[in-house]
């Protein structure tokens, strides 16, 4: 009975060993948890913010508010048109349309000059039009309805050209024609804004002098060009998420890009770097990125390697040495090494003359107490060819140096090795 329960009480505790939270293999996995999730977080937080880019609530071509432009860049990718969105000031040189899209706190002398470093290169330009906030109730939208002073709007040109910006609000549903998009509508209520300038050349008339698209041709753009360098769209509600929310609109907002990005490859850059969402070149995300990459990889398969080698052992264990060994063997080598050190090997010689004569006597049989003078007699008696023990023994006794010490031991060894077995 008693044999019985404790047959059971052992494999009870089998049991709880085995649903034991510190399984060995629990434990690795929850090992190989955390380091994919350390690594998975090291990664998120080197590219957080251009995941977060299109949330914010702004107006800009990552944007999905309402004053957002990423409808229009969606757009275009739907209908197979080749779209970049510009994070790098190194980009910013490209022949292809790059569409800029300045907020009411934008630095008029950092559009400027982005222009001006443009040149002849095609550049649109889409002027804001609303005072907006952020909805913290809902993240990446915004809420305002209030129209911004054309003064401020005006501040934003004010290094590149003299344009004067101009608002009307429609009393009906107005559509604007031209010869470069289909009819572009606004809805009863609507506020349109404008642009007017001596050096404007007007491509969308708002049917009272003013252009809703107008170009103005760079300073050093080609006297013969028929195309203007810098374009300037004065109502954004042409192609932000609010307006192509109407496939008319849509469809004139995609036209229009149309025919100020080349024929050929259709592309458009859209510029996000004046928003202040230029990439940043932190050490984190580096080491994710070529050249650093491979660095990173190798760092992280060392890594990998040295915790398999602390997991897993390799050859049998190690014994733990004393720091002084016991035994005899231990003792005998500890006299050695100081001897050694004294420098007084040689002088040992006659000590080993002594050992091999017991040696000798004990294998002969020569009476235990003979003195060593009758034991010398005795054996060299045994030596009738080559030198007589008593000749040995006293070269290892005269010996001056080590080599000489040695050449006397390996002989008498020699000779007792021979006479006695």
């Amino acid at each position: 009975m008693s044999e019985t329960k404790s047959a059971r009480a052992i494999g009870m505790a089998e049991g709880e060993a085995r649903n034991s939270g510190f399984n060995p293999r629990v434990m690795l996995w929850v090992i190989g948890a955390g380091i994919v999730a350390f690594a998975g977080f090291l990664v998120l937080s080197a590219y957080a913010p251009e995941m977060r880019a299109g949330q914010d609530g702004r107006s800009h071509a990552l944007s999905q508010a309402a004053v957002g432009y990423a409808g229009i860049v969606r757009l275009r990718e739907e209908l197979e048109h080749e779209n970049a969105i510009i994070r790098s000031k190194d980009d910013l040189g490209s022949e292809d349309l790059l569409v800029l899209t300045p907020e009411l706190g934008t630095d008029p002398e950092s559009l400027a000059g982005l222009v001006r470093d443009r040149g002849a290169k095609p550049t649109l330009i889409v002027l804001p039009k609303r005072v907006v906030g952020p909805d913290f109730r809902h993240p990446g939208w915004v809420f305002g309805r209030e129209i911004a002073d054309t003064a401020t709007v005006e501040r934003l040109l004010k290094d590149i050209g003299g344009v004067r910006v101009s608002q009307r609000r429609l009393d009906v549903a107005t559509r604007f024609e031209s010869d470069w998009a289909p009819d572009v509508p606004f809805g009863k209520g609507a506020v349109v804004q404008s642009v007017s300038g001596e050096k404007l050349e007007i491509y969308i008339d708002d049917g009272r002098g003013g252009a809703l698209l107008a170009g103005l041709v760079a300073e050093n753009a080609a006297e013969n060009s028929d195309y203007a360098s810098i374009y300037i769209l004065a109502d954004p509600d042409m192609v932000n998420n609010l307006g192509i929310g109407s496939k008319d609109m849509a469809r004139a907002a995609n036209a229009i890009l149309d025919e100020l990005s080349d024929a050929d490859t259709q592309r458009i850059d859209f510029d996000v770097t004046l928003n202040g969402l230029e990439t940043s070149r932190g050490l984190l995300k580096l080491a994710f990125e070529p050249p650093f990459l491979a660095l990173t990889l190798s760092l992280l398969a060392a890594a990998l390697m040295a915790l398999a080698h602390g997991l897993m052992r390799f050859g049998p264990p190690l014994r733990e040495r004393h720091a002084i060994a016991p035994g005899k063997g231990a003792l005998v080598a500890n006299t050695g090494d100081l001897i050694k050190l004294a420098g007084l090997e040689h002088e040992t010689g006659g000590r080993y003359a002594g050992l091999t004569r017991d040696l000798a006597a004990h294998t002969l049989g020569l009476p235990a107490g003979i003195s060593a003078e009758a034991a010398d007699q005795r054996l060299d008696r045994l030596s009738r060819d080559g030198p007589a023990f008593t000749e040995l023994a006293r070269r290892a006794e005269s010996a001056g140096n080590s080599y000489e010490l040695l050449a006397a031991a390996r002989a008498l060894f020699q000779w007792r090795k021979e006479k006695t077995g």
